[in-house]
């Protein structure tokens, strides 16, 4: 049986970096040559996964290695020694789209016990000792196939609506090996101002030849529900503590998965809304009064004669003597300039793209 249909709409955690104190091990047997130094950002996935004892398991691969940090001066120096776990959910089979849960923890543990490479006696002990880096969350959602062409629409008002560095945001379109969506950001430089994320085609991405044999063990019903729709999917990550803690949580694993879906959504929708600026609304003038366009008509004419939207504004702005005065006319110059700036003969149009965008702006929690 399949859980695929069940797990829509729900931010769930796909990928992590597990990490546990040796101490809480009666045994490590991990061996010496699978080893990393401990960093605050975290390891390059690839560094990670090549310095990673890599094991079957399930349906994919779990990786395990040793990790030491080194803590004092130059005089009195101590280690202080970890074991780390990374795996996807992909381990689980037809059951991936449920995500990782204390469960999927479980029995990654009771695995590595019984073949000897970490051996304890309290699984309760080890999972309350568990914390987390490079924490991927994800949510998915089934739209029609035909949603494809509009999310295109809107993939493209968000790079002009980025306010990051534009070389920080990256569209890709149909590719074999990525699919469909965009990325922004950098995985290994993620930081809270700008931290990594990505929009994309779930149903592509799974037919890559990465995921071949992922997809092969797939079950029909799965199959075809990835076949006939489109799976659009927002992927974010919590890169280490400050992460965490600048969005008010803990990064213990014990913590982590008793955050609700309120919380969740809460953190996706700051992510996004940090990043890009709000959609302004374009209105018909010729229902408007005669004041407001002739508000219009001066903006023009600024325009025209080389004034830039900051120089226009701050004209406005100088009108204010107040704060509440301020917010109103930051408001007012908005609305007028977005009007002024769009070609009169295709008004109409441009109505209907930003209604198609704002409609995707409250779909995904940023209108």
């Amino acid at each position: 049986m399949t859980n695929i249909k069940d797990n829509f709409g729900i931010y769930q955690i796909d990928s992590g970096r597990f990490y546990f104190d040796k101490d809480l091990f009666r045994s490590v047997n991990i061996p010496d040559k699978f080893i990393l130094t401990d960093a605050e950002s975290g390891e390059i996935v690839d560094e990670f996964k090549r310095n990673s004892l890599s094991l079957p398991f399930g349906t994919h691969k779990i990786y395990v290695t040793n990790v030491v940090k080194t803590l004092g001066n130059s005089n009195q120096r101590f280690l202080i020694e970890k074991v780390m776990l990374y795996f996807s959910p992909k381990i689980k089979g037809d059951y991936y789209w449920s995500g990782i849960d204390k469960t999927t923890l479980e029995q990654v543990l009771f695995y590595l016990n019984e073949k000897g490479y970490l051996i304890f006696d309290d699984i309760d002990k080890i999972i309350e000792g568990c914390y987390v880096k490079d924490l991927d969350i994800k949510i998915d959602w089934k739209l029609p196939k035909e949603s494809k062409e509009e999310i295109e629409e809107y993939y493209n008002s968000l790079k002009d609506r980025f306010n990051g560095n534009p070389d920080n945001f990256r569209h890709f379109q149909n590719k074999k090996k990525e699919g469909h969506g965009i990325v922004c950001n950098n995985r290994n430089t993620s930081t809270t101002k700008n931290p990594f994320f990505k929009f994309y085609d779930k149903s592509i991405e799974l037919l890559t030849r990465a995921n071949e044999e992922f997809y092969s063990i797939l079950s029909h019903e799965t199959k075809e529900i990835l076949r006939t729709n489109f799976i659009w999917r927002y992927e974010f990550q919590l890169k280490d503590k400050r992460h965490f803690e600048y969005y008010g949580l803990s990064n213990r694993f014990i913590d982590i998965i008793s955050i609700n879906q309120a919380k969740w959504k809460y953190v996706g929708k700051s992510i996004l809304g940090k990043a890009f600026q709000k959609q302004i609304r374009v209105v018909d003038t010729s229902k408007l009064k005669l004041m407001d366009r002739a508000q219009i008509n001066l903006i023009t004419y600024l325009l025209y004669s080389g004034k830039s939207y900051g120089a226009i504004q701050q004209l406005y702005m100088k009108a204010a003597q107040t704060k509440q005065e301020k917010y109103r006319i930051k408001k007012m110059f908005d609305k007028f300039y977005n009007m002024a700036s769009s070609p009169g003969q295709y008004q109409k149009e441009a109505i209907a793209v930003v209604e198609r965008i704002s409609k995707w702006d409250n779909f995904i929690g940023i209108g």
